[in-house]
């Protein structure tokens, strides 16, 4: 990990399926609002997450570095902002 104990970071609020550019460090999310709604994280094609079933006003740490397209594919009604460096 090129930068596991960065506490700076951008953000990126997204309501449908993103990515993130390989060689991001992901720090965690935020769901600011969640109707049923659902994320999987994948790094290129190895899934990363199983189904994680979100929760309004929820913080998620997830600490990691993609080696690959860092892939967030959400279902449901849901708004969730990443923060990234």
């Amino acid at each position: 990990m090129a930068n596991p104990g960065t506490e700076s970071s951008s953000a990126k609020y997204v309501t449908a399926t993103t990515t993130l550019p390989a060689g991001s460090c992901l720090l965690g999310f935020f769901c600011s609002t969640s109707t049923s709604g659902t994320l999987v994280i994948t790094d290129g094609a190895t899934a990363m997450s199983g189904t994680i079933a979100l929760t309004a006003g929820t913080f998620y740490p997830f600490p990691m570095q993609f080696a690959g397209t860092g892939t967030f594919t959400i279902a449901g009604t849901t708004g969730v902002t990443l923060f990234w460096s």
